[in-house]
């Protein structure tokens, strides 16, 4: 299922198409790209000035890490509230955090189980 149904290819030539997941601009994503994905509102201006500090290759793989954690936190029903700020995520390279139960890394309940001496 796109998550940008709405995006007009018209408005973003850069976008490619949908992928099962969302949309992957091709080249040169735009704030707008990454805004109009990540799920929670917030402090807009903080997030467009940690964006303008962001070189190119990290745009891309922030809108792309952003559609991976979107996918991530609506499989997993979170909350928007416990969703990072936008300026956090960016600043913070979360696009690159291990997300639980994808590429190896450990969900909450075998990390409970680990910690009570189960496993």
């Amino acid at each position: 299922m796109c998550l940008h149904r709405h995006v007009s290819m018209s408005i973003h030539p850069d976008v490619v198409g949908c992928n099962g997941v969302g949309f992957f601009p091709k080249t040169n994503p735009t704030f707008e790209d990454f805004w109009a994905l990540y799920p929670r509102k917030g402090h807009r201006k903080e997030a467009l000035r940690a964006w303008g500090r962001l070189a190119l290759k990290s745009r891309l793989a922030a809108v792309q890490g952003a559609e991976r954690h979107v996918s991530y936190w609506q499989t997993s029903g979170t909350q928007t509230r416990f969703i990072p700020l936008p300026a956090t995520f960016l600043n913070g390279e979360h696009w690159e955090d291990e997300l639980p139960g994808v590429g190896g890394s450990e969900g909450v309940d075998s990390i409970l189980k680990r910690l009570k001496g189960g496993a």
